[in-house]
């Protein structure tokens, strides 16, 4: 495992129904083809597992690919799981879905060799600071073949806010009277119109880094951001 090229958390449930690492591409660069990065081992429908991604690919050197391993005993397990590579500025994620069937006679991966071209990778997934996002979503597994577990995803209204709480993957900062608050462009623009004309409509481009706030102060605008998260649209004053 190349463990300086990741950094992971789990996101939007609790029992890591859905898991995400982030990819520093451009150290992966120094990696060898067929060498592969995993993520930490996570927990979700009662069994463990972890993804694991090739930046250069294992079989094509000019596709990445990626697989989800199971890292549980097991006999016979269909499982269904989106992979996700996350957009850039908010752009749609490359979205792979996949029905396998983990048998213990057989491999315990399953993914794709040619999952995303490298040039497709870094002209829309790469981030400029040089990495780029996996997501993973167990949706279901049917243990047995013969009766399917449906997996719950969570609270995923709480889980959001605390993951703004928390400040993890934040990627938009405000000025709100001198104090910076960062928070997460595409849960802003999902909940708020004003939102998402101001981060990703026609005069967005070339703005985004520090978003000044006015006439409000630092702790009214955290509890619009939260209510934001939860539940209301906001209209605060930009510039």
């Amino acid at each position: 495992m190349a463990s300086a090229c990741v950094d992971e958390t789990n996101f939007i449930s609790t029992d890591g129904t859905t898991h995400q690492f982030q990819v520093n591409y451009l150290k992966s660069k120094n990696l060898s083809h067929s060498q592969c990065i995993d993520s930490s081992i996570f927990k979700s429908a009662g069994y463990k597992w972890n993804i694991c991604c090739y930046p250069k690919g294992y079989l094509y050197n000019n596709y990445i690919s990626i697989y989800l391993e199971i890292q549980s005993d097991w006999a016979d397990l269909m499982v269904n799981f989106n992979l996700d590579i996350l957009g850039k500025s908010g752009s749609e994620p490359f979205r792979r879905t996949f029905t396998a069937r983990y048998k213990s006679d057989t491999n315990n991966s399953w993914g794709m060799h040619s999952f995303l071209k490298i040039t497709n990778l870094e002209e829309s997934y790469v981030t400029d600071d040089g990495y780029f996002q996996i997501l993973c979503s167990i949706n279901w597994t049917d243990k047995g073949c013969n009766g399917i577990s449906r997996v719950p995803i969570g609270d995923v209204k709480e889980d959001i806010g605390k993951l703004w709480q928390n400040g993890e993957m934040t990627d938009v900062n405000f000025e709100v009277d001198g104090e910076i608050i960062s928070a997460h462009m595409v849960i802003l623009a999902a909940r708020s119109s004003v939102f998402k004309a101001e981060l990703f409509g026609n005069t967005a481009e070339g703005k985004i880094g520090c978003i000044r706030i006015e006439d409000m102060k630092p702790a009214v605008f955290r509890a619009l951001l939260h209510l934001t998260m939860r539940e209301t649209l906001i209209r605060p004053h930009l510039s």
